[in-house]
C-alpha cells in the first residue's frame, strides 16, 4: 500500500457562504490528486476525466467513478550528480539505482536517494552534508532529467572534548574510553559506538 498526499490551493470562489470548501470542489480536488499520483510514476500526460456520478434510487447511495488514461510513461533522460567531492563521487554514484533510459520511474523513491547520499557523507566526516534533488520534465521528448546537487561542505573535525558531572572517574579516563581524539574527523556514527 502506498500513501499519496497532494496539496492544492483553495481560492475564495471555491468556498460556500459559510467559508467552507464547496461540495462540488471535492471531486475536482480528488481528480487533481489522482493526476499527481500518476505523475509520481512518470505518467506526466495523464488524463483524469471528470467524475461520473450515479445515484441508486433504492438505497439512496451515490456511486462515483473516475476514468484515468495514463498515456505514455516517460523515461529517465539523464542522471546528473553535481559538485560531489572527487574522492566521494564513485561511492555516491553507486547509490543511484536509476539510469538513463529507465522507464520504471518513481519520483518518491528517487528523492530518497538524496537522503541516503547525505547520510553516507555524514558518516564519512562531512558533518553538514546535504543533497538536493530536482526533476526537469521534457514533455516533448517524454523524458525526466534528474539532478542531484551535492553540498558536502568541509570535513568536520573534533575541536575539543570536555567532561562535566563526573564524580568517581577522572575526566581523562572518560575521554580515553570515548575514543574521541581532538583533531580527528567527526563522523555521524561516533554517536552510535
Amino acid at each position: 500500500m502506498r500513501f499519496h498526499e497532494a496539496i492544492h490551493g483553495v481560492y475564495f470562489d471555491d468556498l460556500d457562504a459559510f467559508q467552507v470548501l464547496h461540495n462540488a470542489r471535492y471531486l475536482l480536488m480528488f481528480e487533481r490528486t489522482l493526476g499527481s499520483f500518476w505523475q509520481q510514476f512518470g505518467y506526466f500526460d495523464v488524463e483524469v476525466l471528470p467524475a461520473v456520478t450515479a445515484f441508486d434510487t433504492e438505497d439512496g447511495k451515490a456511486h462515483v467513478a473516475f476514468r484515468v488514461k495514463e498515456n505514455a510513461r516517460y523515461k529517465v533522460g539523464g542522471v546528473h550528480l553535481e559538485t560531489p567531492h572527487p574522492e566521494e563521487k564513485a561511492t555516491l554514484e553507486a547509490l543511484v539505482a536509476f539510469h538513463e533510459g529507465d522507464s520504471d520511474i518513481d519520483l518518491e523513491r528517487f528523492r530518497k536517494t538524496r537522503i541516503d547520499m547525505a547520510d553516507l557523507l555524514r558518516r564519512r566526516a562531512y558533518g553538514h552534508a546535504n543533497v538536493y534533488s530536482r526533476f526537469y520534465v521534457d514533455k516533448e521528448a517524454k523524458l525526466v532529467h534528474i539532478y542531484l546537487f551535492v553540498d558536502a561542505g568541509p570535513k568536520t573535525t573534533i575541536a575539543s572534548v570536555s567532561v562535566d558531572g563526573n564524580v568517581k572517574i577522572p575526566a581523562a579516563d572518560v575521554i580515553r574510553r570515548s575514543g574521541l581524539i581532538v583533531g580527528e574527523p567527526y563522523r555521524e556514527d561516533l554517536r552510535d559506538s
